[in-house]
């Protein structure tokens, strides 16, 4: 999909230079932290991973090609606020292969599509991983199944009030004017600048 980041695991992309902008850096570290919440982990952890994600995005630097250099000549990396020790170490490893061995693991354990459920509105990652594990939900065409059959509302903490929530939020979703999240918008507005920047003039 065009808003999405390039996959850093695709294996074509194994024998190019990295460049991945800030935009697409800060998009994947937000796919960590949703696919955090999908897993039920502490909240302070998921925030972490969106907070550094943010301050990735709008750093005044091509984070990437900052990163390689350092590795590069030795030095440390340059601070980013927001950014910790962990997730310092998880940049340097996409600067230099392109790849992420964490988020390849994240993304083994769930299907990608579990992560757009999140986008339905009153629908949280407790509510996702619910369905995933009792029900086998993985699309937003499933969860609207399971809610038409009345299936949801044996589940814990759900009723025929939570199955109609749901339904109405997916319909809310679904007539939306198309729009992206902002870390999307990064990746693309990134992606832009990048193109323009080769053109002279």
């Amino acid at each position: 999909a065009p808003d999405r980041a390039p996959d850093p695991s695709d294996p074509r992309r194994q024998s190019e230079p990295v460049s991945l902008t800030n935009g697409q850096l800060g998009s994947i570290f937000h796919e960590i932290g949703d696919i955090l919440e999908v897993k039920g982990e502490l909240r302070f952890k998921t925030v972490a991973y969106h907070r550094a994600a943010d301050a990735i995005s709008r750093a005044p630097f091509p984070v990437a090609a900052a990163y390689a250099d350092a590795l590069a000549t030795g030095h440390a990396p340059p601070a980013i606020p927001g950014v910790g020790k962990a997730i310092s170490d998880k940049l340097a490893e996409l600067a230099t292969t392109g790849r992420l061995a964490y988020l390849e693991r994240l993304r083994a354990e769930f299907p990608a599509t579990l992560v757009d459920l999140l986008r339905i509105p009153g629908v949280g990652p407790r509510t996702v991983k619910i369905v995933y594990e009792t029900l086998g939900v993985e699309s937003l065409d499933d969860l609207r199944h399971a809610a038409e059959a009345g299936l949801l509302r044996g589940l814990r903490g759900m009723s025929e009030k939570t199955e109609a929530a749901i339904l109405d939020g997916i319909a809310q979703l679904e007539a939306r004017p198309q729009r992206l999240l902002i870390h999307r918008a990064h990746a693309i507005a990134d992606d832009l600048v990048a193109a323009l920047e080769s053109v002279p003039g």
